[in-house]
């Protein structure tokens, strides 16, 4: 993995470097006046044919995570993974869970490779991995061949910490961080497309008799069209980076074969010897990083609970507990979710932010998360007494709407996370970060869908051990 290079701090009378001398260090500086040096920066106009495309490509992956999440537990159902109803989201969970394990496996080394080969072709590989996985995941008739396709789109899909690289390589300081604040926006319109795609294409022949009732292949293969549907939003990503996307990392620029090894060198060098000022990962973790590190994984550990149990809750049968929705009113709430995230990072952190300090605020909305997984076991409660799956619908997009504030708390997170080490180090802590936000997503679906099925099997605590455990574990902090 590549690191930075230190440059020193530029003085009041220290002429600025030419934008292709400062990244290499190999060429002469360009000169201006020391009035002009002195002069405030205006931001640099953003790449925006560059910036859309990557855009696109970040919104395609979310779109392949969630896809499934609406119709997984009826797939393991009509393809009889199981005899026993009750055992169907242990799988569930077991294949969710499998997406990030493989992430967590192999991020790494896709970020390795794109250093050596070049951002765009390491792009384009895991995008075509991952069209190639989510379509055939749909065809799938035996429970190793959705193990093993999702696991291929884990795998396949280490593109995001690659895509923060080319943004890095493409802006300067003065644009980087709006450039980089389209990467959660895209994540998630993604996370309101992929559940709409899963929940209203699934079973097309059953929903749609008019438009698909005489397709065999849709009626033998039920829920292979929103995969298809899926994979081409990614076939179009690796159209558009083909055609138009730029290679952005320095080596791949340099015509000049001497210069390439001059820079392999120092990069050698800079990986055998630790960089003046470049804190190491033990004395970065003190008490209060360790306090910080620890809220960011058990916020996305609760996260990736709560997004594996509401299409498990919202399926289950009224008589276990659950609201017993259709697979399109569980991909449209599951929708809600990625709405609240749109609407909570463009509209209300900001202001809130601003006025209250990423700290308080924090406090202020993480209890958000454990009542949400008080009013679910509530909500199916209702639903028994009333038996009306209008109350199961409404009742759920209101806990989802109600469960908003707590995503305040997952962007409070991580602005103090980016605050609490030197500039020098974000890296290694952005590292750590992203390998706390993996595990947690394994770790997540497995665990709470493994205790809803036991809930409910075994009848321990009423079938609420799975909502005692959340809520206790949102206590944590």
């Amino acid at each position: 993995m590549s690191h930075p290079t230190q440059t020193q701090p530029i003085s009041d009378r220290q002429p600025l470097l030419s934008t292709t001398g400062s990244e290499t260090g190999l060429t002469g500086p360009s000169y201006s006046s020391i009035e002009e040096s002195c002069q405030p920066q205006q931001p640099t106009p953003l790449p925006k044919k560059q910036l859309a495309i990557i855009c696109i490509m970040r919104f395609t992956e979310p779109i392949s995570f969630t896809v499934i999440f609406p119709f997984i537990n009826q797939m393991l159902e009509d393809l009889k993974i199981t005899p026993d109803r009750t055992r169907i989201g242990f799988y569930a969970g077991l294949i969710e869970s499998l997406f990030a394990f493989a992430q967590l496996c192999t991020a790494l080394y896709w970020g390795r490779l794109s250093d050596r080969i070049g951002r765009k072709p390491v792009i384009l590989l895991g995008l075509f991995g991952l069209a190639v996985s989510v379509i055939t995941f749909g065809l799938q008739s035996s429970l190793t061949g959705l193990i093993v396709t999702r696991a291929l789109a884990g795998m396949m899909n280490g593109n995001i910490g690659i895509l923060r690289s080319v943004i890095r390589e493409i802006t300067d300081h003065t644009n980087h961080a709006q450039a980089l604040a389209f990467l959660p926006l895209c994540y998630a319109l993604g996370g309101i497309m992929g559940p709409l795609l899963g929940g209203y294409l699934a079973q097309p022949a059953t929903q749609y008799p008019a438009l698909f009732g005489s397709s065999d292949f849709l009626k033998a293969y039920p829920y292979a069209l929103p995969g298809i549907a899926a994979g081409l939003f990614n076939l179009c990503a690796i159209l558009l980076g083909l055609f138009y996307l730029e290679e952005s990392l320095p080596s791949k620029q340099l015509a000049n074969r001497q210069t390439v090894l001059i820079a392999q060198t120092q990069l050698n060098l800079q990986l055998q010897q630790p960089q003046p000022g470049q804190a190491t990962i033990t004395s970065l973790l003190d008490r209060n990083l360790l306090g910080i590190l620890l809220s960011f994984f058990i916020i996305n550990l609760q996260t990736a609970a709560w997004n594996s149990l509401i299409p498990l809750f919202a399926y289950t049968r009224i008589e276990d507990g659950g609201l017993s929705l259709s697979l399109d009113q569980i991909g449209f709430c599951l929708s809600l979710n990625g709405l609240g995230l749109l609407i909570v990072q463009v509209f209300i952190f900001p202001s809130l932010q601003r006025r209250f300090g990423p700290l308080a605020l924090y406090r202020y909305t993480y209890p958000t998360h454990g009542l949400s997984f008080v009013l679910l076991p509530l909500l199916g409660l209702l639903v028994s007494v009333k038996n009306g799956q209008e109350i199961a619908l409404t009742g759920l997009s209101a806990v989802l709407v109600l469960k908003s504030p707590g995503l305040i708390s997952y962007v409070c997170i991580s602005v103090l996370l980016n605050t609490s080490a030197p500039a020098s180090s974000l890296g290694t802590l952005n590292g750590l970060a992203m390998t706390f936000t993996a595990l947690a997503y394994t770790i997540g679906p497995f665990l709470a869908s493994g205790l809803y099925s036991m809930s409910i099997r075994n009848h321990f605590l009423g079938g609420n051990l799975v909502w005692v455990v959340m809520v206790s574990v949102s206590q944590l902090l």
